[in-house]
């Protein structure tokens, strides 16, 4: 985005540049130098030349050639702003994906730890229905094995939501300080 917003300024400002051209530029300009007619006369003071004053340049008969470049700016602008609003779209898209992305899977997170929190209840039943003798041992590791699966599931969704959360700050351009 920062790319595109300074092409197009750039541009926009050699519009200006190229109008410009279709007026008189006026400069002050000097010389130094020696002249004399004769060259035994170079060496005197009498020899020495100096002069100042205005310079004037202007393409006021040809103004076919600043025209066109003003043509050429505008078109250059057309082109740089095209290139902004791709850019602009291109990021919105971005950005509407990778938020997309981050809220689905904060929704998939808070589901899993739900699981999570009724595995570890399932399990903490089963090993008071084990210590009574009511179910076998193989019920309990069944129940634990669920519990531990439910714990890799809501670590796996940390891990993806920290992923997200990258890609969320990767597409608003990042950069930024708190």
């Amino acid at each position: 985005m920062r790319r595109a917003d300074r092409q197009l300024a750039s541009a926009t400002a050699r519009i200006g540049g190229a109008v410009a051209d279709l007026y008189p530029h006026i400069t002050l300009g000097g010389f130094y130098g020696v002249a004399a007619p004769a060259l035994s006369d170079l060496t005197h003071n009498a020899g020495l030349a100096w002069g100042l004053g205005p310079q004037v340049t202007w393409a006021f008969p040809n103004q076919a050639v600043p025209r066109a470049r003003i043509r050429e700016a505008k078109a250059a602008t057309q082109a740089a702003l095209d290139d902004f609003d791709t850019t602009v779209l291109t990021t919105l898209k971005e950005t509407e994906r990778a938020l997309a992305f981050y809220t689905a899977e904060l929704d998939h997170r808070t589901a899993l730890a739900e699981g999570q929190a009724k595995a570890a209840e399932a399990f903490a039943l089963s090993r008071g229905l084990f210590a009574a003798g009511a179910i076998s041992v193989l019920d309990l590791l069944t129940t634990e094995q669920t519990l531990v699966a439910a714990n890799a599931a809501v670590a796996a969704s940390d891990a993806a939501v920290a992923k997200d959360q990258v890609a969320v700050f990767k597409a608003l351009g990042g950069g930024w300080r708190t």
